[in-house]
């Protein structure tokens, strides 16, 4: 137990600093939706401005105007009171000069609801009470009863007498109490309506239940959204659970505003919050677009919720942006006094810097003489150290070959020391033909060729390792040597190998590998028109193989 207490208050501050970063992502992914509100009020607009040029751009019937006004309707429900109370209006004409009554009791609870939402209460309760209980249908008896109840929860809410407000949560009740027996289980509708009953009688964790599985179902940055995370953000306030009230009400604002929706609670919420933790500037920024968002709406009641907390918010701004002026004139103050200090600094360093002027330009003169002098020195460096790569290399070169040439000598001396004995024995013997013979075969010559060139091969890769895949790699991709197996070097490379130890001379190769000059000729010239350099660069880069 005490191990896994360690282990809990080691992870505790990883925590709450995982908690900080998403809180600040959040509020951050905020301020960029409210910079950004125009783009989705405009979005809004466009929506708005189609559905009105479709009625004047076609001859629309009353019934299909009638759609169409339900459509504007649902736009400026959240957008514009007036608005929305206008298009009822027309329907309200429509729906009573067709004679519909189920047209007439939908537009008279919608505008039941938009009276109750904009704290028009009278108004309200003569809508409803102008609808014959007796002429609504069942299917919509759900929203009749909807509507007692939530225009006497709003009355209980906002009546200044106790006694008269608990009258109203009694009606509220019961009209409540009617409206459950006419909701569906399978509908929606029931479980926004249950959701409610279970927060008002303290059941939060379930109404929160309730809340998250809708959540997820449902896309964000729409109305459905911001509502689902509103209703979250009051069931974490009622469980008095700050970061949780902080993350949904923020989630609900960015939905609010990129659904355009005027109609909002969740920021002035938020704006309340953040002032009373001190953090002013967005506190008094979200408070005053919640006013903005209040005053285009033009409901009343949300126009007092924002009056309420405003000055407070706007005082505390206030406040600290007085405070930010003193300190600003303080350190005025404080930047006068400086920069007097600096410019008699500056006065004192400019003649100094006049004084040293002088014995500057004189080092100068002396740097620039000993500057040229440096260079003069490393160009000798220069040419030195090249001088000694050379040597260092012809020095190798040469103890390889005279080591090579006294072995071959050794050799060869051993191999006319034979041959001569061998002549001899058969002088003696009296085999002259056998002799001739021999002498006129080939095949020693040839012999003699392949170990020349064998001992060539190997002395000269042992020196120049990486000769073959140099060479190749000053030809074209597609013209490169590749040897056969077996082979260390074929006739061209020993050419350039030749080359590449100094003998230049076409006749001197030829003599040295028993070909012709033009046969020698002709494979320098083969070999140079497959370079992927200009041809005349070849051979100077031939002599720069292995080199240091």
């Amino acid at each position: 137990m005490r191990t896994i207490l360690i282990f809990l208050s080691f992870l505790l501050p990883f925590c709450s600093i995982a908690q900080k970063n998403e809180m600040d992502s959040l509020l951050h992914q905020l301020d960029i939706a409210i910079q950004d509100h125009k783009t989705y009020m405009s979005a809004k607009e466009t929506r708005i401005s189609n559905l009105k040029n479709f009625i004047t751009s076609h001859h629309v019937s009353k019934e299909q105007a009638y759609s169409i006004h339900n459509q504007l309707f649902n736009e400026y429900i959240i957008y514009n009171i007036d608005s929305a109370l206008h298009f009822l209006n027309l329907n309200l004409e429509i729906s009573e000069s067709l004679g519909k009554p189920e047209w007439i009791n939908e537009t008279k609870f919608k505008l039941a609801r938009v009276f109750t939402a904009s704290g028009m209460y009278k108004e309200a309760m003569d809508m409803l009470e102008s609808i014959d209980q007796h002429r609504v249908s069942d299917l919509q008896k759900n929203v009749f009863y909807a509507s007692y109840e939530h225009l006497y929860d709003e009355l209980s809410i906002y009546t200044r007498s106790r006694r008269i407000s608990e009258q109203y949560k009694n009606k509220a009740k019961k009209y409540q109490d009617t409206l459950f027996l006419y909701l569906d289980k399978n509908t929606d509708i029931f479980w926004y309506h249950y959701e409610r009953l279970l927060f008002e009688k303290g059941n939060v964790n379930e109404s929160l239940k309730i809340n998250m599985t809708a959540l997820s179902k449902t896309k964000e940055n729409t109305p459905e959204h911001a509502y689902l995370c509103y209703r979250i953000a009051m069931c974490y306030w009622t469980q008095s659970k700050t970061l949780g009230l902080k993350k949904y009400l923020i989630q609900s604002a960015i939905s609010d505003i990129k659904s355009a929706i005027k109609d909002n609670t969740s920021l002035t919420i938020l704006a309340s919050i953040l002032y009373r933790e001190k953090d002013i500037d967005r506190a008094y920024e979200y408070i005053r677009f919640a006013l903005n968002d209040a005053n285009f709406f033009n409901a009343r009641m949300r126009q007092v919720q924002v009056s309420t907390i405003l000055p407070v918010i706007n005082q505390a701004y206030l406040a600290k942006s007085e405070s930010q002026k003193k300190k600003l004139r303080y350190y005025s103050l404080i930047i006068t006094v400086l920069s007097l200090i600096t410019m008699l600094a500056a006065v004192f360093i400019y003649r100094q810097m006049k004084n040293l002027s002088k014995v500057r330009n004189d080092l100068q003169h002396a740097n620039i003489s000993l500057t040229q002098l440096n260079q003069n020195l490393n160009h000798a460096n220069e040419k030195l150290c090249e001088l000694n790569a050379e040597l260092t290399e012809s020095n190798k070169i040469k103890e390889q070959y005279i080591a090579l040439f006294l072995n071959i000598c050794s050799t060869y001396i051993n191999k006319l020391e034979h041959y001569r004995r061998s002549s001899n024995k058969l002088i003696q013997a009296g085999k002259v033909a056998e002799l001739f013979e021999n002498n006129k075969s080939k095949k020693l010559l040839e012999h003699e060729l392949k170990e020349f060139y064998d001992n060539f091969d190997n002395t000269f890769l042992h020196i120049y390792p990486n000769f073959v895949e140099e060479l190749n790699a000053l030809l074209l991709s597609e013209e490169r040597i590749i040897l056969k197996k077996g082979e260390l070097l074929n006739t061209e490379l020993r050419i350039f190998a030749l080359i590449r130890l100094g003998i230049n001379d076409s006749s001197r190769i030829a003599s040295l590998l028993r070909y012709s000059v033009n046969t020698i000729y002709n494979y320098r010239v083969k070999i140079k028109n497959k370079s992927s350099i200009p041809r005349d660069e070849f051979e100077k880069q031939v002599m720069k193989i292995g080199s240091l």
